[in-house]
């Protein structure tokens, strides 16, 4: 029974060390695999304000993810959400079939997904308590198959009792890359840089990406990304708040002679 002991924890780690060495060429920037990027919660259309989510009417959810360009077809469906502390789960969501964008290097993989959100007579019905709340973060679970993997994508997002709610507003649309302009032709090496619209000072996860290279610093508003050679790539920038759950993604298509 010892030796039997004895050679499992062996194969466990042998296993894990495979594991590792099998990414030691993956860099979590890079769309060498469908990756999950950003979460956005009723996404504005350009030139249009921001419509929070409130209770009594449907909410959106954009889910965002870059892939390699020799990614196959995607699915996505949706599950109801396991309870957790702080928030109400919902679901499953209504889901839409992924769109795809390809740049220069990814492709970029859109999942829409709404869920009517109770009004708050409906709220009350639930407990006279969440219907005298500003709001309820409402917990959700997306699941997306590549054709080899799924991958859940589990988070929440504050529904308001009115749209006058402090916060309710809150947006961080606008938010851009400075740095490289797309387009334009770059070296080996380059600054990135990205503007972030935030008026109600919030804390804020940044994330770099790209179709190849290293940036050095992912999670900076500056940062270097580095090449590896002649070609056109893509950079992707991505910036969510941590309260609102507001979000903006960008591109930005550069050319290395």
């Amino acid at each position: 029974m010892r030796r039997l002991r004895e050679w499992r924890r062996v194969a466990i780690g042998l296993a894990i060390l495979l594991t590792a060495c099998g990414d030691m060429n993956s860099r979590p920037e890079t769309a060498d695999k469908l990756k999950p990027v950003l979460v956005q919660v009723n996404a504005p259309a350009a030139g249009t304000p921001f419509d929070p989510p409130s209770w009594g009417e449907t909410a959106t959810l954009t889910f965002h993810f870059i892939a390699p360009e020799s990614q196959g077809d995607i699915t996505a469906g949706s599950t109801a959400a396991e309870p957790a502390p702080l928030t109400f789960p919902i679901g499953p969501l209504a889901v839409n079939p992924p769109t795809v964008t390809t740049y220069a290097g990814l492709k970029h993989v859109v999942v829409t997904a709404s869920v009517a959100i109770p009004s708050a007579a409906e709220w009350a019905l639930i407990s006279p308590a969440l219907a005298e709340a500003p709001f309820i973060r409402l917990r959700y679970r997306l699941l997306v198959n590549d054709g080899i993997r799924e991958i859940p994508i589990v988070g929440d997002f504050p529904a308001y009792r009115t749209d006058d709610v402090p916060g309710a507003a809150a947006t961080l649309s606008g938010s851009r890359i400075v740095t490289p302009t797309s387009g334009s032709q770059v070296g080996g090496e380059l600054d990135v840089e990205a503007q972030i619209v935030n008026t109600q000072q919030e804390p804020v996860k940044l994330g770099w990406y790209a179709s190849a290279g290293e940036i050095e610093n992912r999670r900076a508003a500056t940062s270097t990304w580095k090449l590896p050679g002649p070609g056109r790539y893509t950079l992707v920038f991505t910036v969510r708040g941590k309260t609102s759950r507001s979000g903006e993604i960008a591109f930005s298509e550069v050319q290395v002679p």
